[in-house]
């Protein structure tokens, strides 16, 4: 019994040791006991107490103020106390109790309140330590005035009934999870009443609610695939009307929630009665879309070997082919291999890999292999995991045929390449030699017409005056107009050079002997304002193939213009050579003030210029003769941090003697 809080009482309480007849009158406490203490009873009040002793549950009355008016013998054996020693006592000495849930106590209340009795669940703790779960149903006592005069329960033990439903429920969830892990769920099909039952997990993999569902066979059959629905149908009505012990059939589903379509596989037994008739089907159902898309992809990664028109074989250390793709059959059909002898498939240095143990390590080899009059070049993959090599081979039978052709005519061809290396060179200079006519022939002749005529004759003035006339100031004068004069020559110079730049005629010469002499030009004429140092010695006995005269010219004009970016105040030049196996590389670096990137780009640019006088033509010519010499020439700067400017030269000359 557990009591509720508050129940309204009435004006005739029921006091300790008090019985209660039939009708629901108090009687007083009978005086004589039976041979166990119990109160002996007469007439039907002996009757009931008899009777109430000899059913299976326990039976406790109280009083409103929750003292134990009766209880019977099952109550005795349950509590594990004597009538005499609870009659009078709290009820809360005898056991005490706890709710399963927090509404059931105030549930209690209104249902006793309202309807005088309340039937629920509860816990016993015992005072012998025992933890008991009982079903109780409690009813409201009344005296002759139908006032409240305490609480009659009817309590029965399920301590062992709620543990195997415990152990029940947890057998179940366990069978439901194992099924959704599985993607395998149950299914029984009662054929008499057309009611179908699904576990959970066929609840998940049909993607449906059970509330959703029919439970009929009919409302499976709409889940079905509508391609699959007619076959499923037919062969699971055969297999009843056959008589078959089984059913089983692979179909797809489409899930009600989200149209996805899943592959089942389903396989039943029949369950006959005592007169050989089909009356249920127990079956599961398996979610095999996983699978099916592993097979699909497996078949779609198989056709990548079956298609390929080239070789896949797979050996086994042992020597046999496990595999071979319809093109390598081809192959060791011609080759009138029969599967047994693949060691024309293996290279040399791997035939011991088939044997020795010892060897076997994870490796790729690739290589060419002959067989026959076949050429193959192979990509041989060792796996000792699976004691398999598996060779991947590309016949390149006849790209080998065209590279014996192709190295037979490597003089024919090497002749070719350089004739029509000297027909483009020719070519090249022609059209050079017309953009520098298009660019600075007609200003090269007005200059030469407009310009020299004038400037020889303030030449000679100047020339006159001097000899006439004398005086420190005058000179002065005399000095800048002659300075300006030859200024002016110099311009008209480099442009007429520009305009007539001629094939180089080459010849052995020491570039260790020109970088020296160019330097010690600029060093004697500057050498109070400039600093030279050089790190050459590599090329001090190396001649090249080169024209004296234009590489005099390249290496002049590159130094003075590291000269000219020099700081006012002066500054060093570095010449650096690096000897490669093909080409020679000369560096001229100054720490001088630099150039933009913006500049940078232009600097071969014809008449492209960041000083206040000169014609813009020095590193455009550079860059000509150095073309026609197969070398090069790059600059890279820094605004504030010098220039480098890098010449690179054939160490060999390829055209040696092309303008001789």
């Amino acid at each position: 019994m557990s009591i509720p809080k508050d129940i309204p009482e009435t004006e005739n309480p029921v006091g300790s040791g008090s019985a209660v007849e039939q009708d629901g009158a108090v009687n007083q406490e009978p005086s004589r006991q039976d041979v166990n203490g119990r109160p002996l009873m007469r007439g039907h009040d002996c009757f009931h107490a008899n009777l109430l002793d000899h059913i299976s549950d326990a039976i406790i009355s109280i009083d409103n103020e929750k003292h134990v008016t009766y209880l019977n013998r099952p109550a005795e054996s349950l509590y594990g106390v004597h009538y005499n020693d609870a009659i009078g006592r709290p009820l809360n000495e005898i056991y005490t109790w706890q709710w399963l849930r927090e509404k059931d106590e105030q549930e209690s209340q209104t249902a006793l309140t309202e309807r005088g009795s309340w039937q629920g669940e509860n816990i016993h703790l015992l005072n012998d330590g025992r933890r008991i779960i009982v079903e109780s149903h409690v009813s409201v006592i009344r005296d002759s005035q139908g006032g409240k005069a305490g609480l009659l329960a009817v309590i029965r033990e399920i301590t062992e009934r709620k543990q195997s439903e415990e152990a029940l429920r947890k057998r179940k969830d366990l069978l439901d999870k194992t099924q959704e892990i599985a993607h395998l769920g149950t299914w029984v099909l009662d054929l008499l009443n057309n009611q179908l039952s699904w576990s959970e997990e066929v609840y998940r993999i049909f993607g449906l609610e059970p509330r959703e569902f029919k439970a009929t066979y009919e409302a499976f059959l709409d889940v079905v695939h509508p391609d699959d629905r007619e076959d499923v149908n037919l062969a699971y009505l055969e297999s009843v009307r056959e008589g078959k012990a089984v059913y089983e059939i692979e179909h797809r589903v489409i899930r009600k929630n989200s149209g996805e379509i899943r592959y089942v596989y389903e396989k039943c037994e029949h369950v006959r009665d005592a007169g050989g008739n089909i009356t249920r089907s127990v079956g599961m159902v398996h979610d095999i879309t996983a699978r099916k898309q592993a097979d699909e992809k497996i078949s779609h990664l198989a056709s990548f070997p079956q298609n390929n028109p080239n070789p896949v074989i797979e050996i086994s250390f042992s020597g046999r082919i496990n595999y071979a793709n319809p093109a390598a059959s081809v192959i060791l059909t011609e080759l009138g291999m029969d599967g047994t002898d693949v060691r024309p498939f293996i290279p040399a240095d791997l035939t011991d890999t088939l044997t020795n143990t010892s060897t076997r390590e994870p490796r790729l080899v690739e290589h060419e292999i002959r067989i026959k009059d076949r050429v193959f070049a192979e990509c041989v993959s060792i796996l000792p995991q699976f004691e398999v090599c598996r060779i991947y081979a590309t016949d390149i039978t006849e790209r080998k045929l065209a590279e014996e052709v192709l190295k037979r005519d490597e003089v024919t061809l090497k002749q070719h390449v350089e004739e029509q290396a000297d027909r483009i060179l020719s070519v090249q200079l022609e059209l050079e030699r017309a953009k520098r006519l298009s660019d600075v022939g007609m200003l090269a002749a007005t200059v030469a017409h407009e310009l020299r005529n004038p400037l020889a004759t303030i030449s000679m003035a100047a020339y006159n005056i001097r000899n006439k006339t004398t005086g420190k100031h005058l000179d002065k004068h005399l000095n800048a107009i002659e300075k300006k004069v030859a200024e002016s020559d110099s311009i008209i110079n480099n442009l007429l050079y520009y305009s007539r730049i001629k094939p180089p005629r080459f010849e052995k010469v020491s570039l260790f002997e020109i970088l020296e002499e160019c330097a010690d030009v600029l060093e004697e004429k500057e050498r109070e304002t400039v600093r030279i140092t050089k790190n050459v010695d590599c090329i001090q006995d190396l001649f090249i193939d080169a024209d004296p005269v234009q590489l005099r010219e390249v290496f002049n004009n590159i130094l003075a213009n590291a000269f000219d970016a020099l700081l006012p105040g002066g500054g060093e030049i570095k010449i650096v050579a690096a000897c490669g196996k093909e080409n020679i590389n000369i560096g001229i670096q100054d720490n001088g003030k630099g150039m933009e990137e913006s500049d940078l780009a232009k600097v071969f640019d014809p008449f492209f210029t960041k000083k206040s006088k000169g014609t813009g033509l020095g590193l455009t010519v550079c860059r000509q003769i150095l073309d026609m010499h197969y070398g090069s020439i790059e600059v890279k700067s820094n605004s504030g941090q010098g220039t480098l400017v890098t010449v690179g030269l054939p160490r060999e000359g390829k055209d040696a003697g092309h303008g001789q």
